[in-house]
Formats: C-alpha cells, structure tokens, sequence
C-alpha cells in the first residue's frame, strides 16, 4: 500500500469516524463544507458530529493529502470545494476493511447474546 509523506494509514485512530463519512461523501461528488456538514445530519442515522469537528477533520485531511481544495464560485460568491485524492481513496478502502470487521465483531456479539436469551 502506497505511503504519504511517511504515514502509513493502517492502523490509524481516526476521530469518531467522521473522516470515513467525509471522504465517502467526497468520492461521490466535490461538495463544499456546508454541504458536508448538511449531508453528515441528513444521512447517518446516529451523526455524532458538530461542524467544528467537520471542518477540523477537512483541514487534517487537506494536510495529509487526501484531499484537495479549491475555490469555486458558488451563488455568486467563493466557495471552497473539497475533491478526494487517490491517496484519500486507499483510506477510504481501508476504512471498508476496518467497518466490515467490525461489523463481524457485532454480529458475533448479538448472535451471543441472542442464545443467552433462549
């Protein structure tokens, strides 16, 4: 797996998650923050993230190259649009491997618990 600037992505703590949720979001389409912020209180079912966390999260991202920013004219003013790089995709995958593990991890725990029930 390709290594950015030294950092290796395997094995990363990642801040509640929201960094999964952005560059999902960003792979679909370039979206600006609010749209982010928007889509995050939209569409998870249990969003945990205010917009401080949001924009925290898109500024780490942007420092770590996995994605880019540029400023497009939105409504007839700047607006600063975020686009996921290929480096933002490889930690898009592995955030796919670490949600499906963990997805065994709670199948496995509610199949447990299911037969303490019985």
């Amino acid at each position: 797996m390709k290594k950015n600037n030294d950092k290796n992505i395997q094995g990363r703590k990642r801040g509640r998650k929201v960094d999964s949720y952005l560059l999902l979001f960003l792979a679909k389409k370039e979206c600006y923050g609010g749209e982010l912020v928007s889509k995050c209180e939209e569409l998870i079912p249990y969003n945990q993230f205010d917009s401080a966390m949001i924009y925290r999260t898109l500024k780490k991202l942007e420092m770590e190259e996995a994605i880019i920013s540029e400023f497009k004219e939105n409504e007839g003013k700047m607006t600063k649009y975020y686009g996921i790089t290929e480096y933002g995709r490889e930690i898009l995958q592995e955030c796919k491997v670490r949600v499906l593990s963990n997805l065994e991890n709670l199948n496995y725990f509610l199949n447990e618990y299911d037969k303490l029930e019985k």
